[in-house]
């Protein structure tokens, strides 16, 4: 693995030809400074950018509309629906579904025991969330929200503390924080394997073209 940054990273993003991340630039006790840099995989060029750049390549175009709709833009959870809809999950509990008019077409409060989302994907007109604090992954109907399918959350529960998720070709890819592994799910058969182990929390997992990246406790890291 070859880290691209330190511990103080707080979330990744993908962009077409490389990745954004935010971080803390700085902290006086409870308030933080945040940062963000972009990664062009072109040139391999790390360049600072502004948080103007950052809600461009996480909420689109209308981004300054969408941030009136969020509690915190860097830490609150984005999907793209496939109807052109925005999903958005913020960390109270709290999600929406937006359209492109801007309207809100859903809104309610998504957790599972109390536990709000921690991570979103979307799979046709499915939308996989995870639930860290209760250990399970469930999927909603897009258009109805209701849920369709729950994996984990009992007694045998295979991925302890589910957080960042990433879909591509029919497999899900769940980081298990609790574990330090990225679980692998085949979404047609449900069989799971580990795809990688880490000594270290894991808490997100991108891929953009053939490049691989993980975000852990200390840091981002190219795979």
């Amino acid at each position: 693995m070859q880290q691209i940054f330190d511990s103080s990273a707080l979330s990744i993003f993908p962009l077409s030809d490389g990745m954004i991340f935010a971080y803390c630039q700085d902290r006086d006790g409870d308030l933080m400074t945040v940062a963000f840099k972009s990664i062009s995989f072109d040139d391999g060029k790390m360049i600072n950018v502004t948080s103007d750049f950052f809600s461009i390549a996480k909420f689109g175009a209308q981004y300054k509309s969408l941030l009136f709709q969020v509690e915190n833009p860097v830490t609150c959870k984005v999907a793209y629906l496939p109807n052109g809809n925005t999903f958005i999950a913020d960390q109270d509990g709290n999600a929406k579904i937006i359209n492109r008019d801007l309207s809100i077409v859903w809104s309610g409060e998504l957790t599972h025991k109390g536990c709000p989302v921690s991570g979103v994907a979307v799979d046709g007109s499915s939308l996989w969330c995870s639930f860290k604090d209760s250990s399970i992954l469930v999927r909603y109907n897009t258009r109805t929200m209701r849920d369709e399918l729950r994996l984990g959350g009992g007694k045998n529960t295979v991925i302890g503390a589910p957080k960042g998720i990433y879909i591509s070709d029919g497999i899900m890819r769940v980081c298990d924080c609790e574990a330090g592994k990225i679980h692998e799910i085949n979404l047609s058969s449900y069989s799971m394997s580990v795809y990688r182990e880490f000594d270290e929390p894991v808490h997100q997992y991108i891929k953009v073209r053939s490049h691989e990246l993980v975000l852990l406790d200390s840091g981002i890291y190219l795979l």
